[in-house]
């Protein structure tokens, strides 16, 4: 451990704070994904101690950096951005929220190219026509183009920063702005969105259903951006308890009456509980013991949160019979019986 030390504070006095940079970035791209989680771990800890507020520029530099690496050719690379992007400060993000949030709900997508070249060439013969479409064939069933990791790197990286922004948005202590608003309806919008697409992901290749990976980080996502809908719904009609009995009005009226006077305008509402009851479930019904068992696991968790009330659950009495409050840590994987319940409510 000394020896470790020592080469730690050398490489620090020899290398300044763009290159260590660098070299944080040469682990992220490593194709070993032990690698790139130490990476990430380091630049965590990196940014927060060495990068000033102050220094716009290079917060600009940074994020800019990171929000390239997402469409880089090399797989490896947008693999170890995706998951960059969800350890860096609120002072990083919140300059720059929503490009950083579509960017990586857009790489939360499966890649897939638009057959409009391949149609375009039927006019110069059938021949072209055939080498045409085996070259799309080719492409869209290179690994690299569509590679999961990069999809589950991208979930749990948007899922991150999420939590990141509301969390220091929270810190601040001042009322809500329109701005903050727009991060909320985007959260809500595109984000939950991203999420939902994401359980739909049934990707095969020849380790299997790699999808299960994506789905299994989607189920972790809608759990935790649920939780801050609900917050942020409870913090923007309430205020905090200022005697431990009286609730007192918020002060953001404009705000407040908009919710107030249009229930649609509550940012989790029952499209979204149906939505997310119903992708949970299908999942809980998946032929992988893990997958059902983390499904399961969410499900009860929204059920019984003693922390946030979940609003609009659909059949909420039915699931309580099916998940008992009192269900030890393992029914998710030995009642079958109650994943086909969930099913047919499903």
């Amino acid at each position: 451990i000394p020896l470790i030390q020592a080469i730690c504070v050398t490489i620090l006095l020899l290398f300044n704070i763009v290159s260590l940079c660098q070299l944080g970035i040469i682990y992220l791209t490593s194709n070993i994904s032990l690698c790139q989680n130490a990476a990430v771990k380091g630049l965590k800890h990196f940014i927060r101690a060495y990068l000033h507020a102050s220094d716009n520029k290079g917060m600009s530099d940074v994020i800019a950096k990171y929000l390239s690496m997402l469409t880089d050719p090399n797989v490896a690379v947008r693999r170890g951005s995706a998951l960059a992007i969800g350890v860096l400060p609120y002072e990083l993000l919140a300059s720059q929220w929503r490009n950083v949030l579509l960017k990586l709900c857009g790489s939360c997508k499966i890649e897939v190219l638009h057959v409009a070249n391949a149609i375009y060439y039927t006019i110069l013969g059938s021949m072209i026509v055939l080498v045409c479409y085996t070259m799309f064939s080719h492409v869209q069933e290179n690994p690299e183009n569509r590679d999961a990791e990069v999809r589950v790197n991208a979930v749990k990286g948007l899922t991150l920063a999420c939590e990141t922004l509301i969390n220091g948005r929270e810190d601040t202590a001042t009322a809500f702005v329109e701005d903050d608003f727009s991060l909320f309806i985007l959260i809500k919008n595109e984000v939950m969105m991203s999420l939902f697409k994401a359980l739909d992901d049934y990707s095969v290749d020849n380790r299997g259903d790699v999808g299960s990976w994506v789905r299994e980080a989607a189920l972790d996502g809608l759990e935790k951006c649920t939780y801050m809908l609900c917050k942020i719904d409870k913090s923007v009609c309430l205020s905090g308890r200022s005697d431990g009995n009286e609730i007192e009005p918020i002060a953001y009226p404009s705000i407040d009456s908009m919710l107030k006077n249009n229930r649609e305008l509550f940012l989790f509402n029952e499209n979204l509980a149906t939505n997310l009851v119903g992708g949970i479930c299908k999942q809980a019904v998946e032929k992988m013991d893990k997958l059902r068992e983390a499904a399961a696991n969410v499900l009860y968790r929204i059920l019984y949160n003693q922390i946030i009330h979940i609003p609009y659950i659909p059949f909420r009495e039915k699931l309580e019979e099916i998940i008992p409050k009192e269900a030890d840590a393992q029914w998710g994987v030995s009642l079958y019986r109650s994943f086909i319940s969930l099913r047919l409510v499903a």
